[in-house]
């Protein structure tokens, strides 16, 4: 069992489709590793049993994350917030397959996770509006990866 790994950095959760917000949460509340993780990738599975009430859990307990990926996890501004405020160190973070990415929380990434240095966004509801917001903020990046946003013109990539 995960909580008794107490010197565990690095979680990978892929293709599980029995995770879910209340593994997560328990997780995050009761697992003694939490306080040092650095890296998270969570692979939702398209099962999207993980959404904001797991990501906030994760936001309060485990503010060393450095790293996190999600894939199909469809987190919205509400949980993005606490990320952005609690994991102060957020380096790398990766949002892809999300149903609930678009331009608000795309805006509000580049606004509020300064220590930011890699973004992925890939498969995501983002337009010009959000790629303009990128160029504004998020003054350490310098890595940036986008695939398949869907309203992104070639005025906006640009």
């Amino acid at each position: 069992m995960l909580t008794s790994c107490s010197n565990l950095a690095a979680v990978a959760i892929l293709k599980t489709p029995d995770c879910s917000k209340s593994g997560l949460i328990s997780v995050a509340k009761n697992c003694k590793l939490c306080k040092l993780l650095r890296k998270l990738h969570i692979d939702g599975w398209k099962t999207n049993r993980i959404n904001d009430e797991g990501l906030i859990a994760l936001s309060k307990h485990c503010s060393n994350l450095q790293d996190l990926v999600l894939i199909g996890v469809n987190s919205t501004r509400t949980s993005l917030e606490l990320l952005a405020r609690n994991c102060q160190k957020l380096e790398r973070l990766a949002l892809c397959g999300s149903e609930t990415i678009g331009d608000a929380e795309i805006s509000y990434i580049a606004e509020k996770c300064t220590a930011l240095k890699k973004l992925c966004i890939k498969s995501c509801h983002v337009s010009d509006h959000g790629v303009e917001a990128l160029g504004g903020g998020c003054p350490n990046l310098v890595k940036f990866n986008v695939k398949k946003w869907r309203g992104v013109t070639g005025d906006g990539a640009g």
